[in-house]
């Protein structure tokens, strides 16, 4: 289990208000942008944020609570994420952790699915996201079959700020999936939509996740310490 500090708990109250809003626009690819600083818990909240909007949706009349997440990463990001998260809901089993490496033929998004994908991988490897085998193992035909049971599909990008937007093949993966909602998980984002969470390096130093900064002159007190500014 994990405990929301302060600033982590709104930031989630806006991911789902901004996300509840983006589901009634009939547009795709909608952006939400978390901005956070590196050391302020972003996968902890986006936990947080995913398995409470599951169960929110259900109580917002006039919106498809049959949802789906594809979580975008670049490198061995991603196996970090499926790992924190598949442990974080090993007691709640709210959400359904799935690697992509493990998807069987013919494979569909389930509501609640949550899969992981190594965006950096993909360059190179269209067997993995388009239909060039028998067996259908491949992401077009997920994102094909996911849709055909109505199931919308909501896309986080970690890293977002990397190659997401200016990588050749993230970007046809994304137009692929052409997910309801893209939400940009980035300390330093390239763009910032209109519906955007902003958490200061302030609001994380004020809850002692990270260090106002670094003394390097061991024999200066604090006052003196010109790197100690935030």
């Amino acid at each position: 289990m994990y405990i929301l500090k302060e600033f982590q708990e709104k930031a989630v109250g806006s991911l789902i208000n901004h996300t509840c809003e983006a589901l009634s626009n009939p547009a795709l690819q909608i952006p939400i942008l978390l901005e956070a600083p590196t050391g302020s818990g972003k996968t902890v909240m986006m936990a947080s944020f995913l398995e409470r909007l599951i169960e929110e949706l259900p109580l917002r009349p006039g919106l498809n609570d049959n949802v789906a997440f594809i979580w975008f990463a670049p490198n061995t990001l991603h196996v970090q994420s499926f790992l924190s998260l598949q442990n974080l809901y090993s007691d709640t089993k709210k959400l359904n952790c799935i690697d992509l490496n493990l998807l069987g033929t013919n494979p569909v998004l389930n509501p609640k699915d949550l899969l992981f994908v190594n965006w950096s991988s993909l360059d190179g490897m269209t067997k993995i996201w388009r239909k060039d085998n028998e067996s259908n193992t491949n992401l077009e035909t997920l994102v094909e079959n996911t849709n055909a049971n109505s199931t919308q599909i909501i896309l986080i990008i970690d890293e977002a700020h990397l190659s997401a937007f200016t990588g050749k093949q993230a970007i046809a993966v994304r137009k692929l999936i052409a997910a309801k909602i893209e939400i940009m998980v980035t300390a330093t984002p390239s763009q910032r939509p209109q519906r955007s969470i902003f958490i200061s390096r302030n609001e994380v130093v004020a809850e002692q996740m990270i260090k106002k900064g670094v003394r390097l002159n061991i024999g200066l007190d604090a006052a003196q310490q010109n790197s100690d500014n935030v």
